[in-house]
């Protein structure tokens, strides 16, 4: 019963810091990001370039950049 308990426990923990992670991807936090002094420099640039790259892609794609 105990182990049950302790699984369980771990299993919902994961998804909730799971839950807790930000899509870089599909939001641009960079710019909030940019306004507050106690953020971390290499953290936004993570966003700014995963922001970037997603947007380079999806404008590629609208464009048909790869045909050929």
């Amino acid at each position: 019963m105990k182990r049950i308990f302790i699984v369980a426990l771990l299993a919902f923990s994961s998804i909730y810091l799971k839950a807790q992670e930000k899509d870089y991807a599909n939001y641009p936090y960079w710019i909030a990001m940019i306004d507050r002094p106690e953020t971390n420099y290499y953290e936004a640039l993570k966003a700014y370039t995963i922001t970037g790259k997603t947007e380079l892609n999806r404008w590629m794609k609208k464009k048909n950049y790869f045909r050929k």
